[in-house]
């Protein structure tokens, strides 16, 4: 379970938040992995927190203008706890006024509930909403949210970092499939005190095979 938030004021700052030491110890040890994110770990910016995300972000006080969600896929109630109203609206009072969130949101393919449902969610909690998906090698085709404060364009002509899986056209990322589209009004808010989310994806991955 992987939560990144960025300042980018001045000093730029980075809070890397996963549970699982093991994996931290790997990304900051092994020379493959080390190589991979050109030492990442060792950059004075970085601030690595090895613990749970949600006891993290209820326990922090601070302003981000950048946050990225790479949350496991929510197969069992203790990982759609991760997919919350009440988490997503903590998250939106540690967002930056101009700030963008981004949360992985499973597969537009196997889960397109599941998808649609995470946005739906975070347009509860008060973000205003665009849904993307592009191929990642490992997983295929892979859908994302992205949110802000307020509302915002998807127009981008072009990328100006280093990047490795977008597409050419990364306008084509904001178009989605038309049988994703089709599962949208099935889509829920999931609440702590009404978890469905892992319901939902596991209904949906055995009508997908």
């Amino acid at each position: 379970m992987i939560l990144c938030l960025y300042t980018f004021c001045g000093f730029k700052t980075s809070n890397l938040v996963d549970l699982d030491e093991k994996v931290l110890d790997v990304a900051r040890n092994v020379p493959e992995m080390t190589a991979m994110d050109d030492r990442a770990f060792f950059d004075k910016r970085v601030h690595v927190y090895p613990q749970d995300a949600v006891e993290f972000v209820e326990k922090n006080r601070s302003q981000y203008n950048l946050i990225i969600i790479d949350f496991p896929d929510p197969t069992v109630p203790l990982l759609a706890n991760l997919y919350t109203l009440e988490l997503y609206q903590q998250l939106y009072d540690l967002l930056a006024v101009d700030g963008k969130i981004v949360c992985q949101s499973n597969s537009i393919d196997e889960t397109p509930i599941v998808f649609w449902s995470i946005g739906r969610t975070m347009e509860a909690a008060g973000f205003y909403t665009e849904p993307y998906h592009t191929v990642i090698p490992s997983f295929g085709d892979w859908g994302f949210h992205v949110g802000a404060k307020k509302p915002f364009s998807t127009k981008i002509e072009k990328i100006t970092v280093p990047h490795r899986t977008f597409p050419k056209q990364i306008n084509h990322m904001f178009s989605l499939p038309n049988g994703s589209l089709r599962a949208k009004e099935r889509a829920v808010v999931n609440r702590k005190e009404h978890l469905v989310l892992h319901e939902i994806f596991n209904r949906e991955i055995v009508d997908y095979t």
